[in-house]
């Protein structure tokens, strides 16, 4: 869905290892990035990406997929070690807390790193770009005879239920 995000805003997502997106960005091959705090951080994105736009794509979902099949052949050794790096990091003691974000977000600005927020017009406009990139996306599955509204509707409850707003949730089907 973020893919479908970007694209709904008229820019063309390019996919690449984050180790590659330094040079990227520095040489002009790509124009930017959208990732979060904690990469920018590690990667010393800041250096070459000195400015960033505080916004939501209300749909990121990060994790480990894998096959099942695949899954089913893996040793039982190696599976424990999967889940145990791949488990869910806001349930696990090394939960990022809103506190250590907010320190990241000081970090960048400690070095230079300017930051907008949208206006609400704009940021509006950009949910309402976001919130047809689902209508779309759930027509596409839907026509594959998937329940994907279902699922949207059951993704826009779980974020209420915890306080947060899914901005990309279309608003007539709450």
């Amino acid at each position: 869905m973020q893919t479908r995000c970007i694209k709904a805003l008229g820019a063309e997502p390019v996919f690449m290892p984050m180790n590659e997106v330094y040079e990227a960005i520095d040489n002009g091959s790509i124009d930017g990035l959208v990732t979060c705090p904690p990469m920018i951080l590690s990667f010393q994105l800041y250096k070459v990406a000195p400015c960033g736009t505080l916004a939501t794509f209300g749909c990121v979902d990060e994790g480990l997929y894998m096959n099942l099949e695949s899954w089913n052949r893996t040793p039982a050794d190696l599976k424990r070690i999967i889940e145990e790096v791949c488990s869910n990091p806001y349930r696990s003691e090394q939960a990022m807390t809103k506190t250590e974000y907010q320190k990241m977000m000081q970090d960048l600005e400690g070095k230079g790193v300017q930051f907008y927020v949208l206006p609400e017009g704009e940021a509006e406009r950009w949910y309402s770009c976001f919130q047809n990139a689902t209508r779309l996306w759930v027509a596409d599955m839907e026509a594959k005879g998937l329940p994907a509204r279902e699922a949207v509707i059951a993704f826009d409850e779980e974020c209420q239920e915890r306080g947060a707003q899914c901005v990309a949730f279309p608003p007539e089907w709450r």
